[in-house]
């Protein structure tokens, strides 16, 4: 099979210092494996990445001592592209496991356990058998750290105040949770990826809240994380919304899921004025304890900040529920046309081409539009049809030469050629060949004794589906031609 871009270029080396995945095949996130320091999974990872791998987790102390447990991913790094990508992925896998620390560890150990180090490491970073070695990193895909070692020994470890010990991921009730299920890649079933990353970026300011722990930082400026945490989740995404009915939205929006309640009312617009006074005021909020409207102390009796991320997890936890128990993805689907499918999905395929991408970043693109494609919409005329097909297929056919020579991969290739080569007209004699097309492909990588390449499994599915639409569509004698 022809290799993905994420196995050419520098050797890129991930490590969670403070993190032991409870589960010897590790987690998949995009085209990485996430996975502990296992003796029999190191003992599989070449000389050189074991020598790395060595250098780094010695990098790296919690409160002086080395730690012994840590995870770790080994990829390459081969364009701009590969990096955001890894990057992205990166950040939203490391968002969903500090929610769950955060829920087992309140407090700030819970948000540092879940650090992870990005190491690329070039051609002369390579040569181990020098007495000076210097590493760069992102921290959280954000920071640049260096490191120096000398005589495999480094002066300046990176120490964890917390937390006190590494955090043990218990995989089997991880996957449990609601929230993984559904910000896992298999939650599209219930949610669309734009709301999964919109629900990510909440949850990734509720887990910033957590930062006020450490020095020079103090409770209001988790305040402001939790504020915004409530704006990301419950805030209609309108480019040309009014930014005064911010507060009505999210009033609204909190009262829709937790009960149409005055105390609701009344407890936003307290949190409001004291986020208002930190963001627009000269002075600062005299107390971060929620003072009820009609009390005559002046005390308070709860913490805004508890009340607040009690809130925010409420509010998650009522939208998830909604999102498993009313599916509503075959509404959302009716409400797209098959003609804007096929014109979101055409410039992806083009801008792969031009970058030579990635395959599986590819077929991630596409699939919300390429995979739902409705046998009962004629939209799409058929001249679009063919178009977007012989782009899609010209990526196919690419694919097909790395496979061994079998007899239906050499007729797929023969007829994707004539595919490409078919005159405007006879779209009948089209769909047929779009659909022996459907055959052979079928025949190549669903049948019951293959099992689909993980790099390129998405597109052989997006190819499937879309070669059985086509031949519906072309051989359909109503509709815009």
């Amino acid at each position: 099979m022809k290799k993905s871009a994420l196995t050419k270029g520098n050797l890129t080396i991930i490590i969670f210092p403070y993190l032991f995945i409870h589960l010897k095949k590790g987690i998949e996130i995009g085209n990485i494996n996430i996975k502990a320091n296992y003796k029999s999974n190191i003992n599989k990872e070449s000389k050189t990445v074991k020598s790395h791998l060595t250098n780094i987790s010695n990098m790296f102390q919690i409160r002086g001592n080395k730690t012994n447990y840590w995870s770790y991913a080994v990829t390459h790094l081969g364009n701009d592209g590969d990096w955001e990508h890894l990057k992205l992925a990166l950040f939203e896998f490391a968002t969903i496991l500090r929610f769950y620390a955060l829920t087992k560890i309140e407090d700030y150990s819970g948000f540092e356990a879940i650090n992870y180090f990005i190491f690329e490491i070039n051609d002369v970073e390579t040569e181990l058998t020098e007495d000076y070695v210097y590493y760069k990193s992102v921290q959280n895909g954000e920071v640049l750290r260096s490191h120096y070692l000398k005589d495999n020994k480094i002066d300046w470890p990176i120490q964890a105040e917390y937390p006190y010990s590494p955090f043990f991921l218990d995989c089997k009730d991880l996957f449990k949770q609601d929230f993984f299920k559904i910000l896992s890649e298999l939650g599209q079933l219930y949610i669309s990826k734009q709301e999964q990353r919109k629900i990510i970026r909440a949850i990734s300011w509720y887990n910033q809240s957590y930062a006020y722990k450490r020095i020079g930082i103090d409770i209001g400026v988790s305040i402001l994380n939790i504020h915004t945490a409530l704006e990301a989740l419950l805030r209609l995404e309108d480019p040309k919304g009014d930014e005064r009915n911010v507060s009505a939205q999210l009033k609204g929006s909190l009262c829709a899921l937790l009960g149409q309640t005055e105390e609701i009312r009344k407890w936003y617009g307290k949190f409001a004025d004291i986020r208002n006074q930190l963001t627009h005021g000269d002075k600062l909020p005299d107390s971060y304890l929620y003072i009820h409207p009609e009390s005559s102390s002046k005390i308070g009796h709860r913490n805004h900040l508890q009340l607040s991320r009690k809130i925010f997890v409420k509010c998650l936890n009522a939208i998830l529920l909604v999102r498993q128990e009313l599916l509503s993805w075959d509404l959302q689907e009716e409400l797209i046309s098959n003609e804007i499918r096929i014109k979101k999905a055409t410039p992806i395929i083009k801008e792969f081409n031009k970058q030579n991408g990635n395959i599986g970043s590819l077929s991630n693109e596409l699939y919300p539009y390429i995979s739902t494609l409705q046998a009962d919409d004629l939209s799409a005329t058929k001249l679009n049809t063919h178009q977007f097909g012989k782009l899609i297929l010209s990526i196919v056919k690419a694919d097909l030469h790395t496979e061994n020579e079998s007899e239906d991969s050499i007729s797929a290739i023969r007829i994707i050629d004539d595919i490409e080569k078919f005159p405007k007209g006879d779209y009948r004699k089209l769909a047929l060949l779009y659909s022996e097309l459907h055959r052979v492909y079928h025949n190549i990588y669903f049948t019951n004794d293959y099992v689909l390449p993980k790099r390129t499994s998405m597109l052989n599915l997006l190819v499937n589906s879309f070669t059985e639409f086509a031949a519906w569509r072309l051989l359909t004698s109503y509709g815009q031609e």
